[in-house]
């Protein structure tokens, strides 16, 4: 048979059904298990693409103390659907729009000096101040500065 004449409405298409109630139980037990420490419920991607904006409040009422995400744009929707608590993104690729972070007082993953010199450009550009965590490659290579950084 021909790929390209290939009917796709016989076979049935995947689904997901997303239980928000369930989300809240899973933070509220992660939190109670956390004793002390803060809970970040990670919804980039969408949620995993299953509704961020959803998945966050849910988070949220249920305990979840802030939320992280990828990129500074994923973060940006999330303010901008009325989510209040602090976000993290930590994903973002140069050039990322770091005014934005400012602007919405994101706090923004830093694993490169290209990266602090774009936070700092957009501080003195605004005026405002940026609220950064310094990610540290501790040996996955997944996207941390490298131990040598700090001697620059």
């Amino acid at each position: 048979m021909n790929d390209q004449n290939l009917d796709l409405s016989d076979y049935p298409q995947p689904t997901a059904a997303v239980d928000l109630a369930a989300i809240g139980h899973n933070v509220r037990v992660l939190k109670r298990h956390a004793g002390q420490a803060r809970v970040m419920a990670v919804v980039k991607a969408d949620g995993y693409g299953h509704g961020a904006s959803a998945v966050a409040r849910s988070s949220i009422e249920a305990g979840a103390a802030e939320i992280g995400v990828a990129t500074i744009a994923e973060a940006v929707q999330l303010r901008r659907a009325g989510i209040q608590a602090p976000i993290q993104c930590w994903l973002h690729s140069p050039g990322a729009p770091c005014h934005a972070a400012l602007s919405d007082e994101i706090r923004v993953g830093i694993s490169s000096i290209a990266q602090l010199h774009e936070v700092k450009a957009a501080v003195r550009a605004s005026g405002r101040q940026a609220h950064i965590d310094v990610k540290v490659d501790t040996g996955l290579h997944r996207n941390g500065s490298p131990p040598a950084i700090g001697r620059h």
